[in-house]
C-alpha cells in the first residue's frame, strides 16, 4: 500500500469511528454490555458475568471483558468504550483490504472497495457502538483472510504456509465465537465459503488436512473453554438460564422478505449497490468476472441465510456489507477503466454520480431545517458546514462530469469526513431531551436499589443509576423491612404502593421525579417507562 493511500484510510478511519464518538447516547446493546462490565469489576467475577445480578449467557464474554478492562482503567467513559469498538472496526477494515487485494491482485480495487466499505451506513453505525457485533465480524474477517491464504496460496504464491495461516484462522474463528457465538459463522463465514468453493477450488486439500485439523481444534478450544468452565462450576445456573430463555431466532419474528431493502444499509452507496446487482450486465463485461461473481454470490447467499432465520433485525445485515462492498468495488474499477469506451456503463456511472450529487447538495437544506432552525447550531457553524458540504458536492459533481470514478470515491470519502467531524454533534442535539432529569444524579448513594416488583424496569435505568436494581414486593412488609434502608424506584408516588400500617413504620425521603427519556416530548420514542420516582426508605 502506498503511503498516500495509507494516510487517506487512516484519516478516514479517525473521522469515521473516533471523532465525537460520544455525540449520540448509549443504545440498549451498549447499556447491557457496560452494565455487565461494571458488575465484573465491582464483583471481581470475570468468569461469571452478570447483568443486574443475573448470570449473563445471552452473549459470549469477550467484548464484555474488553469493556470491563476499560471500565477498570477509565470508569464511566462511554468515549473510551466506543474507542475500543472503533479499534475493532479498524481491524475489520484492515483485513477487508487484504481480502480485497488477495481476490483481485489490484491495489486500486482494494483501496476503492475499502473506502466504500468503511463509509457504508451500517458499518459506520456499528463501528461507533460499544456492542458485540463489531467484534465477532472483525475477527471473522481476519479468519476469512487467513483461511483464504491457507487454502488458495497455491494459485498466487510460490511458497505455501498452511501451518501459519490455518491455525491463525482457527484462532480468529474462536475469538469470533467468543464474541457473539455462531452469528458470524452463519452470516459471514458460511456464505464466503460457499461462494469461494463454487468459483475457486483449493488445490491439494488432502495434503493440508493436518493444519486444517489444527484449525478446527484451535477454534473449538478457544470457542468452548468458557462454556465448559460454566457447565463444570455453575451447572445449575446455566441449566436454569437455558430453560428460561428462548433460542436465537425466536424473539422478534419478521416475515422472510423483511431484508428485501438490504442495499439501503450501504447508505450513500445504495444506487451503486443496485447497479452492482445487475448480474447479467456485469457478467458479460467485467474482466475480473470471477472475483465479482464470488462477491455477488456471497451477498445473495448471506441474504438467503439471514432471511431463513425467523428473528430479524437491521443490524444483523452488518456482515453483508463485506460482500456488498467487494461487488461495488468491481463496478467502480470497471467505471474507472472502461467508462469512456462503454456507452451503457457510462450512463450507469452518470446515474450514480448525479444521485450522489443531488443527495449531497440537499444536505445543507436538511441541516438548515433540522439543525439551524431548531437552534442546535449557530449561524457561523451552519455557514461553515454548508460551505464544506458544497465543496464536497462540487467534487462529486465534477468527478461525475469527467467520468472519473476514482475522484467520485474520494469525493464521497471527503463528504463522510465532513459529516462525522462537524455534523454528528448538532444532529444529536436535535433529538436530545431538553427536559431530561436523569436518575444518574443519585448514583452516588451508598444504598441498595430496588424497583416495585410488579412494574417493568428499563435496563437503561440500571445503567444510569449505576446500581443493581432488584425487584421488591412493596406489599410484603417483612421483605420491605429487611431491605431497608434502601432506594426504591416507582412509576408513581410510593405512598400509593404502601399500606397505612407500613407508612407508620417507614420514614420516606423523596429524592425526586426523574425523566431519563433520550428523546423530547412529542417524539414517538418518548415513553412513560423512563419517568420514575425515587425514594429512600428508612425505619422510623
Amino acid at each position: 500500500m502506498k503511503f498516500r493511500d495509507f494516510m487517506l484510510l487512516a484519516i478516514l478511519c479517525t473521522t469515521t469511528f473516533f471523532i465525537y464518538n460520544t455525540a449520540l447516547p448509549a443504545d440498549i446493546m451498549e447499556v447491557r454490555n457496560i452494565i455487565t462490565a461494571r458488575e465484573i469489576i465491582d464483583n471481581d467475577s470475570w468468569l461469571y458475568p452478570t447483568l443486574n445480578g443475573v448470570l449473563q449467557l445471552e452473549k459470549p464474554p469477550l467484548p464484555t471483558w474488553v469493556a470491563a478492562a476499560i471500565e477498570y482503567i477509565s470508569p464511566d467513559s462511554l468515549g473510551a468504550q466506543r474507542m475500543a469498538a472503533g479499534v475493532m472496526a479498524v481491524v475489520w477494515i484492515t483485513f477487508f483490504y487484504y481480502v480485497a487485494l488477495y481476490l483481485s491482485q489490484r491495489k486500486d480495487y482494494a483501496l476503492y472497495s475499502t473506502i466504500i466499505f468503511m463509509t457504508c451506513y451500517n458499518v459506520v453505525q456499528m463501528g461507533r457502538t460499544a456492542s458485540w457485533d463489531i467484534y465477532c465480524n472483525a475477527f471473522m474477517m481476519a479468519a476469512i483472510y487467513f483461511l483464504m491464504r491457507g487454502l488458495y496460496d497455491d494459485y498466487f504464491k510460490e511458497r505455501q504456509r498452511p501451518w501459519l495461516y490455518l491455525p491463525l484462522a482457527g484462532l480468529m474463528m474462536g475469538l469470533s465465537f467468543l464474541s457473539k457465538g455462531p452469528v458470524a459463522f452463519y452470516a459471514q463465514l458460511l456464505p464466503a465459503l460457499i461462494a469461494a468453493l463454487i468459483f475457486i477450488r483449493p488445490l491439494d486439500v488432502r495434503e493440508k488436512w493436518k493444519p486444517l485439523a489444527a484449525m478446527v481444534v484451535i477454534c473449538l478450544v478457544v470457542s468452548g473453554w468458557w462454556y465448559v468452565y460454566l457447565l463444570l462450576n455453575h451447572h445449575e445456573e446455566v441449566m436454569a438460564f437455558l430453560s428460561q430463555h428462548g433460542y436465537w431466532g425466536m424473539r422478534i419474528v419478521r416475515p422472510w422478505y423483511y431484508y428485501w431493502r438490504f442495499f439501503c444499509e450501504t447508505g450513500v452507496w445504495t444506487t451503486l449497490m443496485l447497479t452492482a446487482l445487475m448480474i447479467p450486465f456485469w457478467n458479460k463485461r467485467l474482466p475480473e468476472r470471477r472475483g465479482y461473481l464470488i462477491a455477488v454470490t456471497w451477498t445473495l447467499v448471506a441474504l438467503v441465510l439471514l432471511s431463513l432465520i425467523p428473528e430479524k433485525r437491521v443490524r444483523y445485515l452488518l456482515p453483508m456489507m463485506t460482500p456488498c462492498s467487494l461487488a461495488m468495488g468491481y463496478v467502480i474499477i470497471y467505471f474507472k477503466d472502461y467508462c469512456h469506451k462503454d456507452r451503457q456503463a457510462e450512463r450507469l456511472f452518470l446515474l450514480n454520480g448525479v444521485v450522489m450529487s443531488v443527495v449531497t447538495f440537499t444536505l445543507p437544506v436538511l441541516v438548515f431545517i433540522f439543525g439551524y432552525q431548531r437552534d442546535s447550531m449557530h449561524l457561523d457553524s451552519y455557514v461553515g458546514i454548508t460551505l464544506l458540504i458544497v465543496l464536497a458536492g462540487l467534487w462529486i459533481a465534477r468527478a461525475t462530469m469527467n467520468r472519473d470514478a476514482r475522484q467520485l470515491i474520494f469525493g464521497v470519502a471527503a463528504l463522510f469526513a465532513v459529516i462525522c467531524s462537524f455534523l454528528l454533534r448538532p444532529i444529536a442535539n436535535v433529538f436530545d431531551n431538553p427536559d431530561k432529569n436523569s436518575i444518574h444524579q443519585i448514583s452516588n448513594l451508598d444504598l441498595p436499589f430496588y424497583h416495585k416488583a410488579d412494574e417493568d424496569l428499563r435496563i437503561e435505568l440500571i445503567y444510569s443509576a449505576r446500581h443493581q436494581i432488584k425487584p421488591l414486593d412493596l406489599s410484603d412488609e417483612k421483605a420491605v423491612e429487611k431491605a431497608m434502608p434502601c432506594v426504591v424506584i416507582t412509576r408513581d408516588d410510593i405512598t400509593k404502593s404502601l399500606s397505612g400500617e407500613q407508612l407508620k413504620k417507614i420514614r420516606l425521603e423523596p429524592l425526586g421525579r426523574f425523566d431519563d427519556n433520550k428523546h423530547p416530548k412529542g417524539n414517538e420514542h418518548y415513553t412513560a417507562d423512563f419517568i420514575n420516582h425515587a425514594t429512600i426508605l428508612r425505619q422510623r
